[in-house]
């Protein structure tokens, strides 16, 4: 089973990072080569170590400052690792020394390469980090943890057998300096077992049954590498030695600062008596409105359900599977409606279509997530802020997983993810409440300032691309977007449009550029242009959706009802409103641009996007 790197967009969003850890001598090196065997990324925190420590001035006038000349060669000019390995084994204090100096260097590493493999379209990223546990820096941004284990009389055998002039007591020395194996088999998500020596087919078994499991959960996965390069550069000088405390202020990922009301409960030094978080659907959760509204403007225009069949078939929740998996599949088709009219069906088994609402779990919180993103995708905004207030100031103690520390032991940080307070942020805006949104958005950007170093991230950034090969598309188009985007920041269009059209000749599929383009082009005058753009980003060449299968009985949906040209509700406007502009024909060309939207599967586009008068 081979994971190569898949290009696509869904893919970026959906990397998963892993980590791969055991004890020494454990075989986790040999698990490390069969994954890469396999095409899996693997980023070896242990040669970027050594890379470090044997080419890096900065690195080595460390050592050479905490361990003196003893460590180097004859000459001062390379560090003897064996050396330097006999002092910091037999010495905890002298090992702490050596990693404050070593690993904040290796962890930006480890995040550059990160990056790259999210540029490249990779799908599964493996850290391969002997000390993730002991370290835990890392621990933040994985979403599974492979642990290769054997018994400690294995473990023994194979490192006296590896390091021959090891001593019985230095090898158990070397064993006792990391955390127990089986603290980390504990803490693990998946296990390897690597008993028998030289049962590379049993590894490989197990490894190809790890990667499918970990390759589904990617498929499914929606969470976005957002806060990546802001963790990687903050606090690292001394990020081994940081409190849980300290650790809990550098996470990124879904790291919050409450309100002193909120932080002096969780300590329980406070008045506890604070609102609880219950949320509960207000609208009867099957079905909430399940009618497609492209095909009921259809009907609205031409009066007759048969024409409007003939163009859109009806698809409903009842088609694909009641769980996630189902859900994923019509948000994939981008079936907007009937995915919303299943979120309020799960939700319902969690149980919070109840008078009371439910306790909020960390599955309960992304589910409530999918749905208000599909509350505003459909413009359904009333019913979203209702909703969405239950959630308070998405700030209350049971949010926080030290509120429940025997539910989640060892889990720190808000269970809300940072997209849920962006969305509560700029609701008020779509109600005709833009200074509230406004407010919201400042008050936002203060605890964010207060959280993060933004430019220290955007450095990483620029770095992450810099240092990418300079041969992969990829790479080129990243920096023609980032370079126009800047040029429109600037007020240069007309640049900006030179930039964009160069990224359309590398990636014509590319509807970003291609609308942005088009943006570009009304900017300066050439409205003619900027029509022929839009018009042909919303003229797909396929789109014909026959032979619908019936999902419920196990048909496999078409390639269409998944993939499908790329419509966005923004372009569909922009260009509505210039053929309004541009055209007395308006209504009839608009009508066009209904029935070619309206053959391709998915509800991409609301109704009110092509500006079209109900009669």
């Amino acid at each position: 089973m081979a994971l190569g790197c898949a290009r696509s967009p869904r893919r970026l969003l959906s990397m998963l990072i892993v980590g791969l850890t055991g004890g020494i001598a454990t075989g986790k090196s040999t698990v490390s080569d069969i994954l890469k065997e396999k095409n899996v990324a693997v980023i070896d925190a242990d040669a970027i170590s050594r890379d470090l420590v044997d080419h890096d001035r900065q690195v080595q006038r460390g050592i050479l400052k905490a361990f003196g000349p003893a460590v180097f060669n004859e000459d001062g000019t390379r560090v003897e690792r064996d050396k330097l390995g006999e002092i910091v084994f037999a010495d905890p204090e002298k090992r702490k020394a050596l990693n404050r100096i070593v690993h904040p260097v290796v962890f930006r590493r480890i995040a550059v390469q990160i990056l790259r493999n999210f540029f490249s379209g990779q799908a599964i990223v493996i850290l391969d980090i002997p000390l993730l546990f002991e370290t835990r820096t890392m621990l933040w941004f994985i979403s599974d943890i492979i642990v290769v284990s054997c018994s400690p009389e294995v473990q023994l055998s194979r490192l006296l057998k590896r390091n021959p002039d090891l001593s019985r007591d230095a090898a158990l020395a070397r064993i006792a300096a990391q955390m127990p194996l089986a603290n980390k088999v504990a803490r693990a998500t998946i296990v390897v077992d690597n008993e028998a020596d030289g049962n590379f087919a049993s590894l490989a078994e197990q490894i190809d049954t790890c990667l499918e499991m970990l390759q589904r959960k990617a498929v499914g996965r929606f969470r976005l590498m957002v806060a990546l390069c802001t963790c990687a550069l903050v606090g690292l000088a001394s990020v081994t030695e940081l409190s849980d405390v300290e650790l809990h202020e550098l996470r990124k990922t879904d790291a919050w600062l409450p309100s002193e009301a909120t932080r002096q409960c969780l300590l329980g030094s406070g008045n506890c008596g604070l609102a609880s978080t219950t949320p509960r659907l207000l609208a009867p959760p099957s079905p909430i409105d399940t009618a497609d509204p492209i095909r009921r403007l259809l009907v609205n225009r031409y009066r007759s359900d048969a024409r409007a069949d003939n163009i859109r078939p009806i698809i409903t929740a009842d088609l694909v599977s009641q769980d996630c998996d189902g859900l994923v599949e019509l948000i994939k088709g981008r079936w907007y409606n009937a995915a919303l009219d299943l979120t309020g069906r799960l939700l319902n088994i969690c149980g919070f279509a109840s008078d009371t609402g439910a306790t909020l779990t960390p599955f309960s919180s992304q589910l409530w997530l999918v749905r208000f993103v599909l509350l505003k995708q459909t413009q359904q905004f009333d019913l979203l802020e209702r909703e969405l207030a239950a959630f308070d100031r998405l700030d209350n103690p049971d949010i926080y997983f030290e509120h429940a520390p025997n539910l989640y032991p060892r889990r720190k940080g808000s269970m809300i993810p940072f997209s849920m307070r962006l969305l509560h942020a700029e609701l008020p805006h779509y109600l005709n409440r833009s200074g509230e949104a406004l407010d919201r958005l400042y008050f936002l950007a203060a605890v964010v300032a207060r959280i993060g170093d933004v430019d220290s991230a955007e450095e990483m950034f620029k770095e992450a691309l810099k240092d990418a090969p300079s041969d992969l598309i990829s790479t080129r188009i990243q920096w023609l977007m980032y370079s126009a985007m800047l040029q429109i920041g600037n007020g240069h269009f007309d640049a900006a449009k030179r930039l964009f059209r160069e990224v359309l000749e590398l990636d014509p599929s590319n509807v970003a550029a291609a609308n942005n383009q088009a943006v570009c082009s009304h900017y300066i005058g050439q409205m003619d242009e900027s029509l022929r753009i839009l018009e042909t980003l919303t003229t797909p060449t396929q789109y014909q959706l026959k032979n619908q299968p019936d999902l419920a009985a196990g048909g496999k949906p078409p390639q269409s009802l998944v993939e499908g040209p790329v419509l966005h509700e923004a372009i569909v406007s922009n260009l509505s409103t210039l053929l309004d502009a541009e055209s007395d024909l308006a209504t009839t060309r608009k009508m066009s641009l209904l029935e070619r939207v309206a053959m391709v599967s998915g509800d991409r586009v609301p109704p009110s996007a092509f500006k079209l008068k109900f009669v």
